[in-house]
């Protein structure tokens, strides 16, 4: 069983809404402020509210981004694949040369 360790960590303010803490090592780990929800799992002996976390609703699935970065878009991957194509037509459909068997063959 996989078991994150927080000894000591500072987890004041954090959102840890949804996550699953079952397993992990909460000594010393300070709360004060972090976020957590009824999705939020903890280790069987430990007392959140001691800790000073806030129990808040859950927001849901996040939402995606208004404005994505253009390589992740589908139309930049469309691009790419067009231009991948284009060269490879210019290039009479061949692959480019191995330079590990060029060097050898003249050797």
């Amino acid at each position: 069983m996989l078991c994150a360790v927080f000894h000591r960590a500072d987890l004041r303010m954090a959102d840890l809404r949804g996550t699953d803490l079952s397993t992990a090592n909460l000594v010393e780990a300070r709360l004060t402020g972090a976020l957590a929800s009824e999705h939020t799992r903890w280790p069987a002996d430990f007392d959140r509210m001691a800790a000073g976390v806030v129990d808040t609703d859950d927001p849901g699935p996040e939402p995606s981004p208004l404005l994505q970065p253009p390589w992740m878009t589908w139309q930049a991957a469309a691009a790419i694949r067009s231009l991948t194509k284009t060269r490879r037509q210019d290039c009479g459909d061949r692959d480019p040369p191995d330079r590990r068997h060029s060097s050898s063959a003249a050797s």
